[in-house]
């Protein structure tokens, strides 16, 4: 399952590259510096779910410690090649980040924060791996990109400070979150946790007041809510009202996700995405909860089943190409078909997301949770979309209005 993530993260210093059937080996491209440490990620699940098996058979077990070492080789190719102290300015002591080139004068704020989920991930399986100080500068970027409205810069510019320029990142304050979510597991400091709170709550009211169809599938903001509900409720300051505002915006984007179902003309990563992100919330989200059966968690359940059975089913065979077996193509169309191409690339966050979402759903397997979508036939689930969809154009629901994003 793996295979391709593996050997290309192996290669080297660590640096996770693209493979291309026309290419004379595996490119390294400027594209892939900032998604290594999410396929390290993948591989560090990969390792923690081989590992809860009851009968580990020689080659699992040899698979899995494979993928934590190439985890390990991406996560120091980035603290040695990409991570740099910034300069001192109030906010930001004792604070390092991830740059997009080493040798560039901008920070991302996603690149951060998918470091910093890579370097827990990886002490939290193997304590004393990974040194605390280079984590503990990492989660301080991120808390200094935080805005007083609780949103997130997406950039440091060496001189100028937080920025959005040139754009407002999607992903990049989920990825941020996420990653502080896992160094606060570790070390539970409240000021992670208060960062993460009121980032989610900004983005839970930013989502409320968009109408359905304008609202993005966010699978990290639905990854880090994961982390993010137990520990709220662990704390001095659970507040159970803070968390119904969650959930309520949480369901839609579920919802918005069920909108967009079948996935046949999407690419292999939005489909994988939207898989991560739904499989997260079947363990928080409380219309996905308890042993009833109903109409919305059929239909969320044989949603995941769907997406996961398109990315199996476009996942590169040895019998296809020899050379990039275990990867994925940029589409979720039937191999036989895909092998028609001129051109053969796998970029590197299509395996990454397809590996993050084919574990979870072993996960979910593992945890029975996937029991009400067991039977239902294609033509059931049609109809349960169909019903579904008559919710797709909801107007925005009432929410107290956002503040313009302030640097502390």
């Amino acid at each position: 399952m793996f295979n391709y993530e593996q050997q290309v993260t192996a290669k080297g210093a660590g640096l996770l590259t693209t493979n291309s059937e026309k290419a004379i080996g595996p490119k390294q491209t400027s594209y892939n510096e900032l998604r290594h440490s999410g396929a390290g990620y993948a591989l560090v699940d990969f390792y923690d779910q081989v590992a809860r098996e009851k009968d580990l058979t020689v080659e699992r077990e040899d698979l899995q410690y494979v993928a934590m070492e190439a985890a390990n080789k991406a996560a120091n190719w980035s603290l040695n090649e990409l991570r740099r102290t910034l300069p001192a300015q109030p906010g930001f002591e004792r604070s390092d980040a991830i740059y997009s080139f080493s040798k560039h004068r901008r920070a991302k704020l996603g690149a951060s924060g998918l470091t910093l989920i890579l370097l827990a991930k990886i002490e939290a399986t193997m304590p004393g791996s990974i040194k605390t100080k280079d984590m503990k500068a990492l989660a301080n970027f991120i808390v200094a990109m935080q805005t007083e409205s609780g949103q997130f810069w997406s950039f440091y510019v060496d001189g100028d400070g937080p920025s959005h320029k040139p754009n407002r990142s999607l992903y990049y304050p989920g990825e941020a979150m996420l990653g502080l979510m896992y160094f606060y597991n570790l070390f539970p400091d409240p000021m992670y946790l208060e960062t993460t709170t009121s980032g989610i709550i900004s983005l839970a009211r930013e989502r409320a007041a968009q109408p359905m169809s304008d609202i993005p599938i966010d699978h990290w903001l639905l990854i880090a809510v994961r982390e993010w509900v137990p520990a709220h409720r662990r704390s001095d300051r659970y507040n159970p009202k803070v968390e119904q505002e969650v959930m309520t915006s949480i369901e839609r984007i579920v919802n918005a996700t069920l909108c967009q179902m079948p996935l046949h003309t999407m690419g292999s990563a939005p489909v994988a995405t939207r898989m991560e992100g739904m499989q997260a919330t079947m363990f928080y989200l409380p219309s996905l909860q308890g042993d009833t059966c109903t109409p919305y968690k059929t239909m969320v359940q044989k949603s995941i089943s769907h997406g996961v059975n398109l990315l199996l089913d476009s996942q590169i065979r040895p019998l296809n190409n020899e050379y990039l077996a275990g990867g994925w193509l940029g589409s979720v169309k039937p191999i036989a078909e895909l092998q028609k191409s001129k051109r053969l690339n796998v970029r590197i966050d299509f395996p990454q997301h397809a590996l993050s979402a084919i574990v979870r759903h072993w996960q979910l397997i593992d945890a029975e949770r996937l029991n009400c979508q067991e039977g239902v036939s294609d033509d059931t689930f049609a109809t349960l979309l169909a019903a579904h969809a008559t919710t797709c154009n909801a107007a925005p629901t009432k929410s107290r209005p956002l503040e313009r994003p302030r640097p502390r």
